[in-house]
């Protein structure tokens, strides 16, 4: 359980951060990292400054837009001192990660009276004192400052809050078990893993364990939508990279050969020794093998839309083909009788 008293505490020793005037995100966590030494109140110093001067606003334009530039979803309404949810949860989040503090915004819907409000939700994860705890600045604000929602930890908080990702849930004791104790939940290890993961990998993830989740809804329903249509954005943007790569290196190989063909169309002038010249041809071998590595991510890809490598492939072999060739002069080249080389160059 939490104690209500410390609680209590850290708000009085929190101060009136409000008063302080500041202009940014940035300076704010500045500010409060500066003025307390211990992360409790470093994070009631937050939390208190954002339900304090952050007021809940109805216009659309505050509206939760998951297309939304993430910059823009704090900086608007710190600017403002206005939004909604998911400007709370971005606003506090971001303070207390600036501060050195994890923390990650949590999307879900609520549960009132017995009943599922029909709009979703967002509050915060944070970790301190090697564990994470969850926090509602939104609906604190009414209550504030005998704060309800403030340092939560996940089975207090899943009765009305609940995530649509259920590694957010936070529960000591797996769902399906019912009775505290049967089986435990280690969040702590399965959350190290999946933050550590690359976009790709959570999106990935998140979307197994959504589509698993008994809980089955409208909002989860579309949550879920959301969730692999960002997966397909990631994968799309891999895609590409890996495209791109692929055509980089196809062009560090054209490069390299042009360069040594202008060499050759100049009869090797400056003179350069054997060794030089075979010098010029090394590692294009190398670089064609990684055009074509990427080019096997591409066909590999899980996204719906799959780039076509066909014509990439035919250009690889082309300057394959190329590569041989000069090979093949550099080979005959030094084959031949000194007196006889010049000869070469006019074939």
């Amino acid at each position: 359980m939490r104690s209500v008293f410390y609680l209590w505490v850290c708000l009085l020793m929190a101060g009136n951060v409000s008063a302080q005037k500041v202009a940014t995100v940035q300076e704010l966590a500045q500010w409060i990292d500066s003025h307390y030494k211990d992360s409790a109140l470093k994070v009631s110093a937050a939390y208190r400054w954002v339900t304090e001067n952050i007021s809940y606003s109805t216009e659309k334009a505050f509206a939760i837009n998951h297309g939304l530039d993430k910059r823009a979803v704090i900086d608007v309404a710190f600017e403002r001192r206005k939004g909604v949810c998911e400007n709370f949860a971005a606003i506090f989040s971001e303070l207390c990660r600036l501060m050195g503090f994890r923390s990650e915004v949590i999307e879900g819907y609520t549960v009132q009276h017995g009943a599922m409000d029909e709009v979703g939700h967002a509050w915060v994860a944070v970790n301190m004192e090697n564990d994470w705890y969850l926090f509602d600045p939104t609906w604190d604000v009414q209550y504030r400052p005998a704060y309800k929602y403030y340092k939560m930890r996940g089975d207090e908080f899943i009765s009305s809050h609940v995530p649509y990702d259920p590694i957010w849930k936070l529960l000591p004791f797996r769902e399906e078990s019912r009775k505290r104790g049967a089986i435990a939940n280690n969040y702590k290890d399965s959350l190290e893993i999946f933050l550590s993961m690359d976009s790709v990998s959570k999106f990935r993830s998140a979307a197994k364990r959504i589509e698993a989740d008994r809980a089955k809804n409208r909002l989860v329903n579309a949550n879920y939508k959301v969730v692999k249509g960002r997966l397909e954005e990631q994968l799309q943007e891999l895609q590409v990279k890996d495209y791109e790569k692929s055509v980089s290196f196809m062009n560090e190989a054209a490069e390299k050969m042009n360069d040594f063909v202008d060499y050759r169309n100049a009869r090797f002038r400056p003179l350069k020794s054997e060794t030089e010249i075979r010098m010029m041809l090394s590692g294009v071998d190398g670089m064609l093998d990684s055009a074509l590595v990427y080019l096997s991510k591409v066909d590999r890809s899980e996204a719906v839309l799959v780039y076509g490598t066909g014509p990439a492939r035919e250009h690889e072999s082309a300057l394959r083909k190329k590569l041989r060739t000069l090979e093949a002069f550099v080979n005959q080249y030094f084959a031949t009788a000194a007196n006889e080389r010049e000869k070469l160059f006019s074939q």
